[in-house]
């Protein structure tokens, strides 16, 4: 009897847990450029189908700032062509603590500025002594001078008309919206409408607490399952960014965070009868059927 050799597959499921307290900081007490030195987590042997990788859940202090080093920066002039500027210190803000904050730098800079609010659209506007104009930077966005960008340039600035400068939006002091967990290692097929092109974002989290609150996910279903691109992965890398791919700034605080690595596994070939047998003997003599006898008939002849 023949046999036909059937292949079985399996899932081998891997749990990890990262702690950014036990990984290797890449971007200082930033605490969001990290490397978790694993021997081996996975590797392509003779069972390797395929491999999935998904975060379960996370954690996220929200310890990072509204204003930061990469969007605290104000740049301007003042009843001439000189560049001036001034920096606003990281940290979290209203309406009216931004507002001293940058009257008082302004101040001290020697070019004051008096700066209000409007209640009904939540335009700032700038009045001074002198005329003035203000250049493109993150921070100016923020303002609501300029539409929201991450690119500095000094083209093109907004100038005051008889010493007075109305924004043309609303202030924005919401801070990050997303929390995108990215690994050039476990890197799956995804894209991004900034370089609209493939990226190595993992996931991505809604960031919609207060200050100095605690981020939450979980994995909901099978749709944060991503086939991974790397079979052999050996070393973790993780970086926590926000929408525009700014590293985060936890300002020393830990995270922590769940991974599924699912591997699809080829058991050694099995031999099994088949459920049909198979006919071997195709030259066998044909047996002849006989026709019932009348037994009266032979009766009768004899």
């Amino acid at each position: 009897m023949f046999y036909i050799p059937l292949y079985y597959m399996y899932l081998d499921n891997k749990i990890i847990t990262l702690n950014s307290a036990y990984a290797t900081r890449l971007n200082g007490t930033f605490n969001s450029n990290l490397l978790f030195n694993f021997r081996n987590i996975l590797s392509e042997d003779e069972s390797f189908v395929r491999a999935y990788i998904s975060v379960m859940n996370a954690q996220f202090p929200n310890s990072f700032y509204i204003i930061t080093t990469t969007n605290n920066v104000f740049n301007y002039t003042y009843n001439d062509l000189t560049l001036r500027t001034i920096t606003i210190p990281v940290g979290n803000y209203n309406a009216t603590s931004l507002i001293t904050e940058m009257e008082s730098l302004l101040t001290l800079n020697t070019t004051p500025m008096t700066i209000t609010i409007d209640a009904d659209t939540g335009k700032l506007t700038f009045t001074a002594s002198v005329n003035f104009s203000i250049y493109q930077t993150p921070f100016s966005a923020v303002l609501g001078l300029f539409r929201e960008t991450t690119i500095s340039t000094l083209i093109d600035p907004v100038f005051s008309v008889l010493s007075v400068l109305t924004a043309s939006y609303p202030l924005n002091l919401l801070g990050p919206k997303q929390i995108l967990i990215k690994s050039s290692q476990l890197a799956i097929s995804s894209f991004d409408s900034k370089t609209l092109g493939i990226n190595d974002t993992l996931a991505c989290i809604v960031n919609g607490v207060a200050p100095f609150g605690l981020v939450q996910y979980e994995m909901t279903n099978e749709l944060n399952k991503n086939l991974l691109i790397n079979p052999n992965i050996a070393q973790i890398d993780i970086r926590i960014t926000d929408e525009n791919d700014n590293l985060y700034d936890f300002n020393n605080i830990n995270w922590t965070m769940t991974l599924c690595l699912t591997v699809e596994r080829s058991d050694e070939p099995r031999l099994t009868p088949p459920l049909i047998p198979l006919v071997k003997d195709l030259d066998k003599k044909e047996v002849k059927v006989k026709d019932p006898v009348d037994e009266e008939l032979k009766l009768l002849e004899s």
